[in-house]
Formats: structure tokens, sequence, C-alpha cells
């Protein structure tokens, strides 16, 4: 592993913010997977020299439109169930924070960045 990279095996970007992006791909280590499934309005730079060195794998999902109505139902009948889940929330201007405790085996369920 590269010094000053996280162990983490698997990032999510869900909130469709570039910063998310840099983030997880500086912190990430050797042949770790970045999973995009939020929706970048605008396109976003990305160093794919540190893709290629670091074997980054960068996977992108977008669901139908049909689906956020079946999981939204889900996520409000069964919110005892997903709260247990998250184990961590801290304000995106932590992001570094929320990556370094995301990072730290055993630490952490979920950490969930949030937004004001």
């Amino acid at each position: 592993m590269f010094p000053g990279k996280a162990g983490t095996d698997v990032y999510f970007d869900a909130a469709g913010v570039p910063a998310v992006i840099n983030a997880a791909l500086g912190a990430a280590k050797t042949g770790a997977r970045l999973c995009v499934v939020a929706v970048h309005k605008e396109p976003v730079s990305v160093d794919f020299l540190n893709i290629m060195t670091t074997e980054i794998t960068v996977v992108g999902s977008i669901g139908y439109p049909d689906e956020i109505f079946e999981v939204t139902r889900d996520l409000v009948a069964n919110w005892e169930k997903y709260a247990e889940i998250v184990s961590h929330t801290i304000p995106f201007a932590e992001v570094d924070e929320a990556l370094r405790t995301a990072s730290t085996p055993g630490a952490a369920d979920k950490v969930v960045v949030t937004f004001n």
C-alpha cells in the first residue's frame, strides 16, 4: 500500500459532488473500487494517472425512474432497520475525517457525509 492511502476496499459516491470523487480517489489504496451512484450534473475531472498507478476500478450505476419510489417506500417503512447501519454522521466540511473513520478497520459500519 502507498503511504497516506486508506485501507478501504470500496468507496461509494452518492453525493454527486466532485470533491467526494477526488477525496475517494486520493485516499484509495491499490486495487480499491469507487462506485458512483450519484448523478453528477457537470463533468468531473479525475487524475487518470492515479487511477492507473493504483489500479482503481471505477464503476457507475444509475437507477431507473420507477425504482426510487420502491426504495423510498422501503426506507420509510423500515427506517429503524436502516438507522442501525449508520455508525457515524459527519458534515461534508470534515470529509477527510469521514474517510479516515471509514478506513479504520472495525470502527465503522457506515459513515454518512451530510450536506447543509
